[in-house]
């Protein structure tokens, strides 16, 4: 093995250098059921992708990574998921065909990225989206810290305390109205 090769080989398996690797490239605030959802992408060119979506109280719902085909993914109502992304090329006859994408080359410009979501987690992927996360240093330390937690105790709505729920998700945004979480409780409170 070429030391070229060797080194290339050293990163794209070294959770450390993929995370200290990320760099901001984006963010997107999205109108969604009526709040504002932020959508941040973090990438590197080893070929990791970070996506984090936040609702309009900075509470992250939802994170993603992919690295080497991989995706892992959190979000408060499905908790943790993990799969791999194909591509699904497009031939002259609009037919889909499918494969696996390892590979650090973009898709045609015929093809379009799927996630195949596996029928049991895969730990191995896990932990090392949890170690790549550790590693990120271009994210502040306490959103850092909460998307490591939300891989490590993958907390879920349905599974949430409702006082916790409303603690977390029910406090209304500086200049909006009480919230419906908020109506609840008042009336329950009464």
């Amino acid at each position: 093995m070429s030391s070229e090769a060797r080194k290339q080989n050293q990163v794209i398996f070294n959770p450390k250098a993929l995370g200290q690797s990320l760099c901001e490239m984006g963010m997107e605030v999205i109108s969604a059921d009526m709040q504002q959802v932020v959508s941040r992408w973090f990438h590197s060119e080893f070929d990791v992708d970070l996506f984090v979506w936040e609702d309009e109280r900075k509470n992250i719902i939802k994170q993603q990574v992919c690295f080497c085909g991989q995706v892992v993914e959190w979000n408060i109502v499905e908790g943790i998921r993990t799969g791999f992304i194909i591509d699904e090329e497009t031939d002259s006859e609009g037919h889909a065909e499918s494969q696996s994408r390892v590979k650090n080359e973009p898709p045609s410009s015929t093809s379009s990225e799927v996630i195949i979501y596996d029928d049991e987690l895969q730990g191995a992927a896990l932990r090392q989206a949890i170690e790549l996360l550790q590693y990120s240093d271009q994210i502040k330390a306490d959103d850092r810290l909460i998307l490591v937690n939300n891989f490590i105790h993958a907390p879920q709505m349905d599974k949430m305390n409702p006082k916790e729920v409303l603690k977390q998700f029910g406090k209304t945004p500086k200049g909006s109205s009480v919230s419906w979480w908020q109506k609840l409780l008042n009336f329950l409170s009464s």
